[in-house]
């Protein structure tokens, strides 16, 4: 039994050290990147580099402030923020005088401050909670519907589902109020 975790062991380690083409390395108390060869491919100077992550982000930081690294080791998002989340691909959720917003990785403001939740469905719309209430914008900050229902989700068939008050609604993906809650 053992022989056998030992030969899954040396099959699975490479396999995750492929996964990942970079790795944080530490140099006199900063943090850069090295790849799998061992050379230094981005120069310490941040205060912490997480792992590469979904998407190909990595968190760093820098002078107190979190921001992302793509796999090119360039920053996407400014070491400026108390904190982030990656929502997908191309949306950050970031934490700024300890209010959340939403921007996009040209630092675009897609969400203003002032929710308290947010949900990203399928790249192109994101559900936010305001004030105990649901709203939806599309992924360029446009808004679709003000935050006034109780749930909303979004439905294969292309529609959105509201509830207000055990009231269930429809709306279209354009904000056209299609059923009322």
């Amino acid at each position: 039994m053992r022989k056998l975790f030992l030969l899954i062991g040396l099959i699975y380690l490479p396999c995750m050290l492929l996964a990942q083409s970079y790795f944080p390395i530490k140099v006199d108390n900063k943090w850069g990147l090295m790849d799998a060869e061992g050379d230094i491919f981005l120069d310490p100077k941040y205060d912490a580099i997480g792992e590469f992550k979904k998407y190909g982000y990595a968190v760093m930081q820098r002078a107190g402030g979190v921001g992302l690294l793509n796999l090119e080791g360039n920053e996407i998002v400014r070491p400026q923020y108390d904190d982030l989340k990656v929502l997908d691909s191309t949306l950050v959720a970031v934490m700024d005088e300890s209010e959340w917003m939403v921007i996009d990785l040209d630092g675009n403001v897609v969400l203003d401050k002032g929710y308290d939740r947010v949900h990203v469905w399928k790249s192109k719309y994101l559900a936010y909670l305001k004030d105990d209430k649901w709203g939806i914008a599309n992924s360029n900050g446009q808004s679709i519907s003000e935050a006034k229902y109780d749930q909303v989700e979004l439905l294969d068939e292309g529609y959105f589902q509201t509830e207000l008050e055990g009231n269930f609604g429809l709306i279209s993906l354009e904000g056209e109020v299609i059923l009322k809650s």
